[in-house]
């Protein structure tokens, strides 16, 4: 059982998932017995739209179309049948032809094969096509298909980022309904600010960032004056890329609220990745200032070393590194790894030593990588301002392997490997 994507090449083999709900049949795969495609409720949301749609249609009519048999012809012209019996089959089934979505693994992997349709054309096929395609089975095995995958499909992912570098990243399943919940609780009072950060908070927690900014950007709108609801949104913009917005986000929040710590630590970080080196020490020294705990000292301290080196103020990073006396110690669990690096800056430890395992080629576990990719990110940055930039370039390919693209030390190499050369010292 083959993928047709979308040329006379066959792709993908994916008949262990498909092949539960289709039994053999007089020319080719039908509905199993037990499956019925016009009784099964769609409520289909979210996920790569463009691929989804094609995969649906590519793989439901490589399978239904077993048999090759006489032509059906458009007013555009002389297509192949499969195209034409795609396009009657998008017309006259009534489900939401734009919210389509299948397993994130298969759009992951195939979307940039498929492109959608052409849907002016689907507009203009014939009715007798229509009337043709109605009359057979492989127009309903079609449908079964899509349905069948749909409701096989576990909670959807949804493109967050797409690199300069080319990698896509994606949100994370919502396996514990967290939106969800939110959303329901948030229906009871909609203009609530305090409900909508909730609302937020919980795409953030699936990596829905994009979703967030959405949500925070209705709160604002609601109440123009709250410094925690720009901060949010910045925080959110920094992993989106989206550094000039977040840089102007937090601005404003530290503006309204000067003590606002998390404004300056993130602002701090909205000029680091514009390369704006100078202006990002003059907020992480405004973190530091404010820091309510020793955690958000040590945090602090090491952003505005490695921005003040970045900005080749030497003797004032080493007097930034005093704030992190030798008896300082983390609560926080993370912080630890922060206060490894200030200790490598110090001369206090060993690159071996503040380096944690690198995580396997296979790891899925975000708490396995987040260590790596914030010590190994320092230390990379560390080897590129004192001259030795293959040493630093190493460090930044070897922490884009993983896949958490939130963290600011995945963030953190891939704007390095963008600078050009001259801007990266």
């Amino acid at each position: 059982m083959r993928l047709y994507d979308g040329s006379d090449r066959l792709g993908s083999d994916l008949s262990d998932i498909v092949q539960p709900f289709f039994s053999t049949g007089r020319g080719g795969l039908v509905p199993a017995s037990a499956f019925d495609p016009i009784n099964v409720g769609l409520q289909l949301v979210g996920g790569e739209r463009r691929g989804s749609r094609s995969l649906g249609w590519s793989l439901g009519w490589s399978l239904c179309d077993s048999q090759r048999g006489e032509s059906v012809q458009a007013r555009d012209g002389g297509k192949t049948r499969r195209q034409e019996l795609f396009h009657i089959a998008w017309v006259a089934f009534p489900f939401r032809r734009d919210s389509i979505t299948l397993p994130a693994g298969l759009v992951a992997d195939l979307s940039r094969r498929f492109e959608a349709p052409d849907l002016s054309r689907i507009l203009a096929a014939e009715s007798d096509i229509i009337s043709a395609a109605m009359s057979t089975m492989r127009s309903f095995c079609w449908l079964a298909l899509v349905f069948a995958l749909a409701a096989a499909a576990p909670a959807q992912t949804k493109l967050e980022v797409t690199s300069k570098l080319g990698p896509k990243f994606y949100s994370l399943a919502d396996d514990k309904g967290a939106v969800a919940a939110a959303q329901k609780s948030l229906a009871a009072d909609p203009k609530s600010p305090e409900l909508l950060l909730k609302l937020a908070q919980a795409q953030i927690s699936v990596w829905e960032d994009n979703e967030a900014a959405a949500t925070l950007t209705h709160a604002l709108a609601i109440s123009p004056q709250d410094a925690a609801l720009y901060t949010e949104r910045g925080h959110r913009e920094v992993p989106l890329r989206q550094f000039t917005q977040a840089r102007a986000d937090l601005s404003r929040a530290a503006e309204i609220d000067p003590k606002n710590m998390a404004a300056y630590y993130h602002l701090g970080l909205a000029h680091y990745f514009l390369g704006e080196f100078p202006e990002a020490a003059d907020a992480f020294r405004h973190a530091v200032e404010t820091a309510p705990n020793t955690d958000e000292i040590i945090n602090s301290t090491n952003w505005l070393y490695a921005a003040l080196r970045r900005a080749r103020r030497i003797d004032e990073a080493a007097k930034a590194l005093e704030a992190v006396p030798p008896e300082m110690t983390n609560k926080e669990p993370h912080t630890r790894f922060y206060l490894n690096l200030v200790r490598f800056f110090q001369g206090k430890m060993s690159e071996a030593d503040a380096l944690p395992p690198e995580p396997p080629a296979d790891n899925t576990d975000q708490e396995v990588e987040l260590p790596f990719d914030t010590v190994a990110y320092g230390i990379g940055n560390w080897h590129l301002y004192n001259g030795d930039t293959a040493k630093a370039q190493e460090y930044f390919h070897r922490i884009l392997k993983g896949h958490v693209w939130i963290t600011w030390g995945f963030v953190g190499a891939e704007t390095e490997l963008l600078r050009k050369p001259a801007d990266a010292k």
